[in-house]
């Protein structure tokens, strides 16, 4: 198995981002992906980037160098009442949302209060795709059944990415999420979460971890072409009467 794009990544125009947008996208052709999404985080993460900066994506070239360049973001959720942090005008110009927790913008919190904010994020429209939600079980641990059903009666994408592989802890969480995906008919994303070009279509561990729990690869929304194009159809269809 292998991927067709990347959703999940970040350049320059993010503080802790080291490549430009132009790097991202080369990369992405040298490693012979179809596809590329961009996904700044927003200012509830202090290396956010400016509402504006979204405001204007539409002016993108939605193709560069013979990669199609998807627009995204990275929405941090704000408080635990499961809030993320983008003004719906915004969202407007955007092909996919991925929400996530990161411990620099939230302290940590019980596994009942994480849980209570994952299914609140589930019933979000605006929410496409759960980034990551396998990192720092330490933090933000959560009953996982419980979240991966809301997950799926929420129409959402869970994301895995190689950022949150390596660590022991980070892994056991993933694979259980992994497997709950599988057993609950939930699709997943891969994504590198790169902040350099060089990692951009980074996979290699999540598909050796799809491949161990025996993850369906019909389930892997970016391990084919015909399948990402209809899945993006299909946000921007269902969201086209939610930013009005």
């Amino acid at each position: 198995m292998k991927t067709v794009a990347d959703l999940h990544t970040h350049t320059s125009a993010c503080p802790h981002g080291h490549c430009t947008r132009q790097e991202l996208i080369l990369r992405a052709k040298e490693r012979g992906l179809w596809a590329v999404g961009i996904s700044e985080h927003t200012q509830a993460c202090p290396d956010g980037v400016p509402m504006a900066y979204f405001e204007k994506m539409n002016n993108w070239l939605t193709e560069s160098y013979g990669v199609r360049v998807l627009r995204g973001v990275e929405s941090d959720i704000s408080d635990w009442r499961g809030k993320i942090f983008m003004q719906r005008r915004y969202m407007k110009n955007l092909d996919y949302v991925i929400a996530s927790l990161h411990r620099n913008s939230l302290w940590a919190a019980d596994r009942l209060t994480v849980t209570s904010t994952w299914c609140g994020i589930a019933e979000d429209p605006a929410v496409d795709i759960i980034g990551h939600c396998g990192r720092d079980p330490d933090r933000f641990d959560f009953e996982t059944d419980t979240v991966i059903r809301a997950f799926r009666d929420g129409g959402k994408t869970v994301e895995f990415n190689e950022s949150s592989l390596g660590k022991p802890a980070h892994d056991k969480k993933c694979y259980e999420i992994c497997e709950a995906c599988g057993k609950y008919g939930v699709p997943v994303m891969i994504g590198s979460d790169s902040h350099y070009a060089r990692s951009v279509g980074a996979s290699a561990n999540c598909i050796r971890m799809i491949e161990t729990v025996g993850l369906p690869e019909e389930l892997v929304i970016n391990a084919d072409r015909d399948r990402l194009e209809k899945w993006l159809a299909s946000v921007k269809e269902r969201k086209s009467t939610l930013f009005d």
